[in-house]
């Protein structure tokens, strides 16, 4: 539907859809309904892009972040270096192509409404979801306009010609922390994990059991424990194993994000534990802050610009290029970053 075929259906010209939709004072009320009932009737947005930028190419990729377990006092984007260096990283590489983000931070499912219009509308060109917490019913709908998507760890059971997958290593990344460890001696393992809501943090999880499935060491469900990948839950999570198995305690921890880690370490160094000589500790992300901690934090890395750069870069391409199949699934690898906080043991 455009304003061509508004204007035939409500026998008018265009520039009179047009005021009504601009709600200029020279339509008469008789008309402005009947233009109106037409435009609702059929759901229609107004190319905002095209009024705005008058011709021009649009050059916006719309960056939403995706949280729908957000926990009441809690700031998406300000919890989650990932997320943080995320948005730094794709605001720059997508200024070195001359294209723009606009971040959005997805909390409710009435938020899916407003980025439908975003894209019916033209505000943007392309869309990435972030966040790994999408509703998938949501998620599709959008998907079936026939926009150019980019899905940043949110699987889908079908296959889309609109859509790039791009899926970080995160069993790999489970496996390998886990396998690092036992590789080093260590048999009670212990894991804390991220917000199992999500498909990254279900996803390091199995590849920790799975680690120690293929080296025979039996799972025990008392060194499990459930974070969000905050600081905050990572503090909790530890409190809760340190508490359940004091008189057995893990020799070593693999943590879900390197978030948590810190506030893991924190906690096991106030109760008189030393890191690793008593305990190893393991993270995920290879976030910057890692650098800095007292001996540095050994950890699986992502590369966290290799993920935007790729999301970024494919997204142009195929806007660039307006083809009109898209239908890509790509892994980014991870790789054990070995520092100071894994030590050798022997039995």
């Amino acid at each position: 539907m455009n304003s061509k075929k508004i204007a035939k259906l409500a026998g008018v010209s265009r520039s009179t859809v047009s005021r009504v939709i601009n709600n200029y004072s020279n339509v008469t009320e008789e008309t402005r309904k009947k233009v109106q009932a037409i435009i609702d009737k059929y759901g229609y947005t107004p190319d905002a892009a095209g009024r705005s930028l008058a011709g021009k190419k649009n050059k916006v990729i719309g960056l939403f972040i995706v949280d729908h377990y957000l926990k009441k006092d809690r700031y998406v984007i300000h919890d989650s270096p990932y997320l943080s260096e995320f948005i730094s990283y794709a605001t720059d590489i997508a200024d070195d192509q001359d294209y723009h983000i606009l971040v959005s931070v997805v909390t409710q499912r009435e938020k899916y409404e407003k980025i439908r219009t975003l894209i019916n509308s033209k505000m943007i060109s392309g869309a990435i979801f972030v966040g790994g917490g999408a509703k998938k019913d949501e998620l599709e709908k959008i998907i079936n306009l026939g926009h150019k998507i980019v899905l940043i760890d949110e699987p889908l059971e079908k296959k889309y010609e609109n859509v790039l997958h791009l899926l970080s290593e995160n069993f790999e990344g489970g496996y390998m922390a886990t396998e690092e460890l036992i590789k080093n001696g260590h048999k009670k393992i212990a894991h804390i994990t991220g917000e199992l809501e999500k498909f990254d943090a279900l996803e390091r999880l199995r590849g920790y059991k799975k680690a120690l499935e293929d080296n025979n060491i039996k799972l025990k469900n008392k060194y499990i424990a459930y974070g969000d990948f905050t600081m905050e839950s990572g503090y909790l999570a530890i409190e809760e194993l340190y508490e359940q198995n004091k008189n057995d305690m893990p020799t070593a921890i693999f943590v879900a994000n390197d978030f948590m880690a810190i506030k893991v370490i924190e906690f096991l160094e106030n109760k008189g534990f030393r890191i690793p000589e008593d305990i190893s500790i393991i993270g995920f992300d290879n976030s910057n802050f890692t650098h800095f901690l007292a001996g540095g934090l050994t950890t699986i890395s992502r590369s966290i610009e290799q993920l935007v750069n790729q999301s970024i870069t494919n997204l142009i391409n195929f806007l660039e290029k307006d083809e009109k199949k898209f239908a890509i699934d790509k892994k980014v690898k991870v790789k054990l970053i070995k520092r100071n906080t894994v030590k050798s043991i022997t039995d």
